[in-house]
Formats: structure tokens, sequence, C-alpha cells
């Protein structure tokens, strides 16, 4: 089973969710929990239990691209994030 956790935005929420994966990794020891965050906050997810991976994007990035609003950063924006 895997498991991913969108947590993209602020740090606060970053720290409330913590008990949530712990809750999850507890229930489901044998999913690979993964955690998809700013890159800004990855540190933070690095260090709480139960993540077994953590997905960077850097939304900065994919913001400034979107705000283009043409079909070149539209494309250049999916890009980085699926990359």
């Amino acid at each position: 089973m895997k498991i991913l956790v969108l947590n993209l935005t602020r740090l606060g929420d970053q720290l409330q969710t913590s008990p949530v994966i712990a809750g999850l990794k507890e229930r489901h020891p044998g999913a690979t929990l993964t955690v998809c965050v700013d890159r800004n906050f990855a540190a933070v997810c690095h260090g709480i239990p139960g993540v077994d991976r953590v997905w960077e994007i850097d939304l900065d990035r994919v913001g400034h691209l979107l705000l283009g609003a043409s079909g070149v950063e539209l494309r250049a924006a999916y890009a980085a994030v699926s990359a």
C-alpha cells in the first residue's frame, strides 16, 4: 500500500499534520508513506516519524510560471510539477 499526504503550504499545517501521519503509519505499518510538500518546508517533513519519502515541489517557481499565462509557461509549470 502507498499513502500520499499532500501538505504543500504553511509550516503550521505540517506540524499539525504530524499526528495524522504517525496514526496512518501505525494503522498501516507496511505502507510507504510519502509527503508532498513545498521545498521551503521539506526539512520539517524529513523529521516527522513515519514519513518514508518526501517529494519536494518548488511552488515559488511553479507560481511564477503560472502567472506568465502563456502556453510555454503553462507547459513549463506542468513539467516542473511532473518532475
